[in-house]
């Protein structure tokens, strides 16, 4: 029988210069991935890719298509190259839609279109400088979302930051939370958590090299122009495999409701806790670049099998693995 597990794909913060190009100089299939997709959106993909600088791969607008052609090229290889197929997949934020678009959900042309232009909608829906994102390490997520609640009344009231927004944008794993909105906010935050105050005996706070507060109600101007685009997309009816959606943690088949999940993943956090949680498998394959998800997942369930696919070398190990917990 063979093994059931979970293809995950990773989002914002795993791409870095070079990514993809092993796979794609030894598949031609893979070649085919990054033609179409550049094709879609009329950027050279490859180049920005495997000859790109760490500064053109973060701005938001390049680094969305990027990871998602990245990442489908090797999920296109692994396809072509063994026989093993996931019962779901996830990915985080941007790696939603390579997700679906990998369950066949919607063409290859479509996703890239629409995470191009989620991108460049994004990073113009906040004025640069004036949004930020923050992780808090060491808190649970109720503590955090108090936390939250509690000193964003206090900025608004004591500092006279009325109108400033402080969310909880990702639950990524036990005790990390990133958090999204107005800048001046996460900083009063960062300057007046108490830890004790919440139980925790410790935290540690880290800017992310982000350039807008994502998951937040400030990228409501992003969703919106991105939702006009979403609904002309010609979604498939019912999908190869499960998708568990960011914004519930819950498994979906179906192209029913998938637009306005999608629409409301851009201003809600990713709860991607629970969707490991919630997506009742225990092995998990990562296309694309970085072990971003695989370090989240070994983070939130106790023993997880954690595999990657993003060379040649993995590919093969990832094949040999699978095979091995099929017997």
């Amino acid at each position: 029988m063979s093994v059931q597990f979970c293809a995950v794909f990773p989002g914002q913060g795993s791409q870095h210069p070079g990514m993809g190009k092993e796979i794609y100089d030894n598949f031609n299939s893979a070649k085919r991935i990054y033609e179409e997709a550049s094709d879609a959106i009329k950027l050279d993909l490859k180049r920005l890719c495997f000859e790109g600088s760490e500064a053109d791969l973060r701005l938001t607008a390049n680094t969305q298509p990027a990871l998602l052609v990245t990442s489908l090229a090797a999920w296109r290889v692994f396809c072509d190259e063994t026989a093993f197929r996931p019962v779901v997949a996830m990915g985080h934020s941007l790696g939603e839609y390579t997700a679906l678009c990998a369950a066949q959900a919607l063409p290859l042309s479509f996703a890239v279109q629409a995470v191009r232009l989620r991108g460049q909608a994004m990073q113009e829906a906040v004025p640069v400088g004036t949004g930020a994102m923050m992780a808090v390490l060491g808190m649970d997520d109720e503590a955090v979302t108090r936390a939250v609640s509690d000193l964003l009344h206090r900025a608004q009231t004591e500092a006279g930051l009325r109108g400033s927004v402080l969310e909880a944008a990702n639950f990524n794993c036990p005790g990390q939370v990133a958090l999204s909105g107005h800048s001046n906010a996460l900083e009063f935050f960062k300057t007046h958590l108490v830890p004790s105050n919440y139980g925790a005996s410790k935290t540690k706070m880290i800017p992310l090299a982000v350039s807008a507060p994502f998951h937040s109600s400030l990228m409501r101007p992003a969703a919106e122009k991105l939702k006009p685009f979403l609904e002309k997309i010609p979604w498939t009816d019912v999908f190869d495999f499960d998708i568990v959606h960011n914004v519930n943690g819950q498994k979906n088949r179906s192209s029913t409701h998938v637009v306005d999940l999608l629409y409301q993943q851009m201003t809600k956090p990713v709860l991607w806790t629970s969707s490991v949680r919630h997506c009742l498998q225990n092995v998990f394959v990562e296309f694309g670049a970085g072990r971003v998800l695989s370090g989240l997942i070994k983070k939130t369930l106790p023993e997880p099998t954690t595999l990657n696919v993003d060379t040649v070398e993995n590919l093969k190990a990832t094949q040999q693995k699978l095979e091995e917990l099929s017997s």
